[in-house]
């Protein structure tokens, strides 16, 4: 088994941004993106004493949820594609690892990802200095919004390289809301539930992946902003397991048959 290189996942992720780029579709999510952010003005506006507030809410949830939509949506496919138009006959006879196609696919997903929240995040800038709205809160929201999309991105990759397209972004999808519900559903059964129930959403909320560390919007929007520790522990949580949906996601494709 060949080991990855940083030229071999350079070359993949450069390649695989560029073949994103070129398709059309993106740039008709971008502009949907940019109009559903140009609506958060609007309903700034029409708010009582709280338009920064408000404006700044809707502004970060749709570039969140935009840029979240896009990459899923991305990474479920290219890997679907390069499999249907059998381009990965092309790389696997050449010394280039599995390992280093997974990782080269998954940084070129990253660029895109990079790519959307400064496309999204800087029309939403611009709007936000003239109207003299604060961009610091704005900033780290979308710093947050970087490591839970490129989470979530791990896990698409990771689906897609054993299921249909459709059927790993509904799974990276479900994950979304799972993660972002489990507290939830565990405070609520801890108080109400049977023993039963409460020791098996305990067991789902320790082994799931946890989005609410990456969620941080209201706080920051009444200017109460996560400790040093907690953003380290944080990043923590991000790598280990990012890191071992990635493992898991080249185990995966070092079984698969091209």
């Amino acid at each position: 088994m060949q080991n990855p290189t940083l030229s071999h996942i350079w070359t993949i992720a450069k390649n695989s941004y560029r073949e994103i780029i070129r398709d059309r579709l993106l740039y008709g999510i971008f502009l949907v993106g940019m109009l559903v952010t140009a609506s958060s003005f609007f309903a700034g506006s029409i708010s009582l004493d709280q338009s920064d507030r408000v404006t700044q809410n809707i502004a970060v949830a749709a570039i969140h949820l935009f840029t979240l939509f896009i990459c899923i949506f991305v990474a479920t496919n290219s890997m679907n594609k390069d499999f249907e138009r059998r381009a990965l006959y092309l790389i696997f006879p050449k010394p280039i690892s599995r390992s280093s196609y997974v990782l080269g696919k998954y940084l070129g997903i990253i660029l895109l990802l990079l790519t959307s929240l400064a496309i999204l995040g800087g029309f939403f800038a611009i709007g936000a200095f003239f109207i003299k709205a604060s961009l610091s809160g704005l900033l780290i929201n979308l710093i947050y919004s970087f490591f839970e999309v490129s989470f979530l991105v791990g896990f698409a990759i990771l689906f897609a390289s054993f299921t249909a397209p459709l059927n790993a972004a509904l799974y990276t999808s479900a994950l979304f809301l799972i993660g972002h519900s489990l507290g939830t559903i565990k405070a609520i059964l801890d108080k109400q539930g049977t023993a039963i129930q409460q020791g098996l959403v305990s067991f789902c909320y320790y082994i799931l992946p946890n989005l609410e560390k990456f969620d941080i919007r209201r706080a920051v929007l009444y200017d109460i902003y996560p400790s040093p520790s907690t953003v380290a522990w944080t990043l923590l949580y991000w790598l280990i397991y990012l890191s071992l949906v990635l493992f898991l996601a080249i185990k995966v494709m070092q079984k698969r048959e091209v």
